[in-house]
């Protein structure tokens, strides 16, 4: 497993369990970039984004990895909320 992430478990059957993709990693997958090495989702989540920010992290094949935010209040798709929320009339800070 990689740093810690509130969106990993481990299983009984000693896999990686990402929440939010709804993925079972093995454990030398859950280092690779694609995966939860190169996620930056908890970093983002930590620093207390705004209370509208959804993360978003889909597998689609073995080896693929996208993550993305969602605005829920705007219903807009956000690649860099670091940049982006804090300009936003709308920010709340979690």
């Amino acid at each position: 497993m990689t740093d810690y992430c509130p969106y990993q478990l481990l299983t009984a059957a000693a896999q990686v369990h990402c929440l939010l993709g709804d993925a079972l990693l093995s454990p030398q997958d859950s280092t690779d970039l694609w995966a939860c090495a190169g996620c930056r989702i908890p970093r983002i989540m930590a620093n207390r984004p705004c209370i509208h920010l959804e993360p978003i992290k889909r597998f689609s094949l073995r080896g693929q990895g996208v993550t993305y935010f969602r605005c829920s209040l705007l219903d807009i798709v956000i690649d860099e909320p670091e940049t982006l929320c804090p300009m936003c009339v709308d920010y709340e800070q979690s």
